[in-house]
């Protein structure tokens, strides 16, 4: 029999990701394992000459917003009895999503 002690859910905090957690925690259940919730980001660096919000303006707003949706999500949940962590990393997703498998085991 598998034992299954977390489950990485990668989320972009549509319908469809939320719809995965929600099955991520009855899993979680029923193996007693926890959830790690993560959510990358990925800021294209293009020259903005009409505009004065600078590449490093637009991250730290993106940063901020996703790790108040990660947050958000995961305390909505609070009460399944699953214990939920959550990460947010900066770069291409799918390679955020692989580190963060190999980093949270």
């Amino acid at each position: 029999m598998w034992s299954i002690k977390k489950i990485l859910v990668p989320t972009d905090f549509s319908d469809a990701s939320e719809r995965a957690l929600d099955a991520a925690i009855t899993i979680a259940k029923k193996f007693e394992a926890s959830i790690v919730l993560m959510h990358a980001y990925h800021v294209p660096v293009y020259p903005y000459p009409t505009t004065s919000l600078t590449p490093a303006d637009l991250a730290g707003h993106v940063e901020h917003g996703a790790r108040r949706a990660l947050q958000t999500a995961a305390s909505r949940r609070g009460d399944s009895g699953v214990p939920i962590t959550t990460v947010l990393n900066a770069g291409i997703p799918w390679e955020q999503i692989v580190g963060t498998a190999k980093e949270v085991n």
